[in-house]
């Protein structure tokens, strides 16, 4: 999860978990592979649906809640130098890791935040 002090929304990096997304895609007809998977929309729009629906469940506030994911199939790990040798995750090494991803979020997120300002106008 990413929060930029500047801007009032979070948004999120996350591996989803295989085994489950494989059963899910099983069901749900969904060809191809855990990475081909993590590219699809509709899989991306199942995952954040079910994140908001939790969220809303244990009482997150709206600025609590991301308003945009990123799937990926890059796990975080002591080898890629994203996790350290307790298995905490370096921060700074994410955010370097994902910053083209993160940034296409916060731009997407800023320019649908802009848009509701205007109609409300």
């Amino acid at each position: 999860m990413y929060g930029d002090s500047l801007k009032s929304f979070l948004v999120s990096v996350i591996v989803p978990d295989e085994e489950v997304l494989t059963v899910w895609a099983q069901e749900n007809g969904i060809e191809g592979t855990f990475s081909d998977w993590v590219k699809d929309s509709k899989v991306k729009d199942v995952i954040f649906k079910d994140m908001l629906a939790v969220g809303k469940e244990v009482g997150l506030q709206s600025f609590e809640q991301v308003k945009d994911i990123y799937l990926t199939d890059v796990l975080f790990s002591i080898e890629n130098d994203l996790l350290t040798p307790t298995f905490k995750l370096k921060r700074n090494k994410a955010k370097e890791y994902f910053l083209t991803q993160i940034n296409e979020m916060i731009e997407k997120v800023h320019a649908q935040e802009t848009e509701k300002e205007r109609s409300r106008a």
